[in-house]
C-alpha cells in the first residue's frame, strides 16, 4: 500500500499495513525499529530487543492503533491462534473487540500470527509491564 510522505512520517516508513478512518490509525509493527518509534512514552517491553525477538520467533504480529481523540495508542498482539491481547500506552488492559467495535476497524486488519510453535501459557502477556516509560 502507497502512502503519503506525511503519513510515512508519522507511521514510521517500515510501517506495511495501515487502515485509517475518521476514529483512528491502525500500523502493523514489522520492525524493533517500528515498534520503538511507536512504544516511545509507553510501558511496552515488547520494545526490548529480546522480547521483541522471542514474541516474532514464536509468530505474534503487532499492531499500533492510535485513536485521533484524546485517549492513548493501544498495542495489539496477536497470535498465531488468532487470539489477540491489548494494552494502551498508559498501562491499562484493552478490549480488542470493543475498541474496534468503537473506532469502526474492521477484524480483517488484523491478520493472524506467523504460524511458528508456541510455547506460551494462557495466561498474563509478559511483554507488557507497569515499569517506568520508554
Amino acid at each position: 500500500m502507497k502512502i503519503s510522505k506525511t503519513t510515512a512520517a508519522i507511521l514510521g516508513e517500515s510501517a506495511s499495513h495501515i487502515f485509517r478512518n475518521d476514529k483512528c490509525t491502525v500500523a502493523s509493527l514489522d520492525t524493533l525499529e517500528d515498534c520503538r518509534s511507536h512504544g516511545r512514552g509507553t510501558n511496552w517491553d515488547i520494545c526490548n530487543t529480546s522480547y521483541w525477538n522471542k514474541y516474532r520467533a514464536e509468530g505474534v504480529r503487532f499492531y499500533v492503533i492510535t485513536p485521533k481523540d484524546s485517549q492513548p495508542k493501544v498495542i495489539v498482539g496477536v497470535w498465531p491462534d488468532g487470539d489477540r491481547t491489548a494494552y494502551s500506552a498508559d498501562g491499562q488492559t484493552v478490549s480488542c473487540e470493543a475498541l474496534c467495535d468503537t473506532c469502526g476497524i474492521p477484524s480483517s486488519v488484523f491478520a493472524g500470527g506467523s504460524p511458528a510453535p508456541s510455547t506460551r501459557d494462557s495466561g498474563e502477556r509478559p511483554w507488557f509491564s507497569y515499569g517506568e516509560p520508554r
